[in-house]
């Protein structure tokens, strides 16, 4: 299920954020097409950024990029796939060990105005050493598996009719905005 709701909540900044858009470059050409145009290019990207981040898991993206580099390099391709897959697997785990990082030092009623560097190099330290403490309870679970980076993996998904004329209608439309694009530019 797609998480309207919490995208809607979170949406203020950047509808102020189209707005400075599309007002300066109002301001800039005095043309209200090309104003919309960049309006709609902004949230189309941040469209496509959340769809990307909510709709691809590590596991599927590593697939296709071990298939496709695999037939280019050979096994290092699926090396580099799956190095793809443990970073985005860490990105999660970076922000959760920032986060608990950082109540810790408020349950703690550490002030971060009362000697400022020393407060931001405690914290970076304390942060760095979270993460590799992580890292090595990672590459254990991955040696305990008998984890092989540079093992070819075979997906169960194919492409479908649905696919074709999915990718059909998305270049259509990539093709209307295109063309809108040259028409108010």
């Amino acid at each position: 299920r797609f998480p309207l709701r919490t995208y809607v909540k979170r949406m203020g900044f950047f509808i102020v954020v189209a707005c400075i858009i599309g007002g300066f470059r109002y301001l800039a050409t005095q043309q209200t097409g090309t104003s919309i145009m960049a309006v709609v290019r902004f949230f189309d990207f941040i469209l496509i950024g959340l769809l990307f981040a909510d709709s691809s898991a590590a596991d599927d993206l590593s697939r296709a990029i071990g298939a496709i580099f695999g037939k280019i390099i050979g096994k290092s391709g699926y090396r580099f796939a799956a190095t793809v897959e443990i970073a985005l697997y860490s990105l999660p785990l970076v922000f959760e060990t920032v986060a608990k990082c950082l109540d810790a030092r408020k349950s703690r009623l550490q002030s971060a105005w009362k000697h400022p560097v020393r407060q931001s190099i405690s914290i970076g330290t304390s942060i760095l050493w979270m993460i590799i403490a992580r890292g090595e309870q990672l590459a254990d679970a991955l040696e305990g598996r008998l984890f092989d980076p540079s093992r070819p993996r075979q997906s169960n998904w194919s492409f479908t009719w649905r696919d074709i004329l999915f990718l059909l209608a998305l270049l259509l439309l990539l093709a209307g905005i295109w063309i809108m694009g040259t028409t108010f530019s």
